[in-house]
């Protein structure tokens, strides 16, 4: 009986770094094959989550948000968990909810969903998966907003596309998220990349955009605290440029996105065509394979009714695709 419950648990622990690495195809044999064991419903949690964080990077919503509700049925019927690992369970299923809202564009859902988990879930005890959440909650609510959230009024937000103003529900999210990280630890290479990554997000969210962060500063006009916040900036510029723990995730303008029928995977794709690389080379970049790469492409063709990968790219260039996306 071992494969079934400890053999489960280490194909987990085979997959996460799987995920991460991009090499998605080879984790969804591990989990299908450990899934087909009819493993401890704990380990079902876990699995599923992944199956739904892989579904959500390749831009696959319905399948994505199908496995997190079946893994949040299983961990919502749970009394307690084993010791001290409720937050192994809990963190990255409540991460992985609120990124499948704000990329379903329900991002007023998305940023209660994180508030509720700060306030029901201890983050503190377990800063391991604690500083992930904190930084894909940072991302929701500094991104631009799609729209007003339920009975927000007009009063504090921007309109359609803008950022969230002062007084909207991303500003409160910053303000707990802030909050909360003081009081947080951060060991190793993986949560510092975190924590510096939530610092610099605040920062820019707060402060306005790095270039002229730059500027005030070489002018004198930013004091002690502004300069050391921004060392922080570029601190976090420099693990996401290494690598440090922060994974690839795409960050389209999702309401052009949704209206030209893309996918987040799509963009991606995209946007490198734009650049001119081919089917090898985006798929080197986005850890697939180039047969795979041509399919999207071919997708992307039939979705803006063009007929060429330069007619595509002017398309996107037309749009604003790309500009939109790098302002956000």
């Amino acid at each position: 009986g071992l494969a079934r419950t400890s053999g489960t648990f280490l194909a987990i622990n085979v997959a996460e770094p799987l995920v991460s690495l991009g090499r998605w195809d080879e984790a969804i044999e591990v989990i299908e094959h450990a899934l087909a064991l009819s493993p401890p419903e704990l380990n079902r949690i876990l699995l599923r989550h992944l199956l739904a964080d892989i579904a959500l990077r390749r831009g696959d919503l319905e399948v994505a948000a199908t496995m997190a509700a079946a893994a949040a049925r299983t961990a919502h019927g749970r009394a307690k968990y084993p010791g001290t690992y409720e937050g192994q369970y809990t963190l990255p299923l409540a991460q992985v909810e609120a990124e499948i809202l704000y990329a379903q564009g329900r991002q007023a859902a998305a940023v209660e969903a994180i508030s509720g988990a700060i306030e029901r879930l201890d983050l503190v005890r377990d800063p391991r998966y604690a500083w992930l959440l904190l930084t894909a909650a940072s991302q929701i609510a500094t991104r631009p907003w799609a729209g007003a959230p339920p009975g927000a009024g007009a009063a504090g937000l921007a309109g359609a596309g803008g950022p969230i103003g002062a007084g909207g529900l991303g500003e409160a999210l910053l303000d707990q998220l802030s909050e909360l990280a003081g009081k947080m630890q951060a060991t190793g290479p993986v949560q510092r990349a975190g924590q510096l990554t939530l610092d610099a997000l605040i920062f820019e969210a707060q402060s306005g955009p790095a270039h002229v962060l730059k500027a005030q500063t070489s002018e004198g006009q930013a004091g002690t605290e502004p300069r050391q916040r921004r060392a922080r900036w570029e601190s976090a510029a420099a693990a996401g440029s290494a690598g440090a723990a922060l994974t690839r995730r795409s960050e389209p303008d999702r309401p052009v996105a949704a209206r030209l029928g893309l996918t987040a995977r799509e963009f991606e794709v995209l946007r490198l065509v734009a650049d001119g690389r081919s089917n090898p080379e985006v798929g080197a970049e986005l850890f697939i394979t180039a047969k795979t790469a041509s399919v999207h492409v071919s997708n992307i063709l039939a979705k803006l009714g063009v007929n060429s990968r330069g007619e595509a790219a002017a398309a996107a260039h037309r749009l604003r695709l790309f500009e939109t996306a790098s302002a956000s």
